[in-house]
């Protein structure tokens, strides 16, 4: 399950003593990752990281989406 959180940055800043921050919360549609991800070693994982991340980005502002932001490889 994908979840993006955003605003946190603000939360420990002096101002929020006056003002609330705003933090937001997104959650993705479900997925799977392939079957048998921890037998298939380090170069897999490191695949499967790309994929969540892949599916985290879109639901964050394009400012923080990152190298993820685009299609996918």
């Amino acid at each position: 399950l994908p979840v993006a959180v955003t605003g946190t940055q603000r939360v420990f800043r002096l101002d929020c003593l006056w003002r609330r921050p705003v933090v937001s919360l997104v959650i993705g549609e479900p997925f799977h990752l392939p079957q048998g991800v921890k037998a298939l070693g380090k170069g897999h994982l490191e695949k499967c990281t790309d994929l969540i991340m892949r599916r985290i980005a879109p639901l964050l502002p394009p400012e923080r989406q990152g190298q993820y932001s685009g299609e996918e490889k």
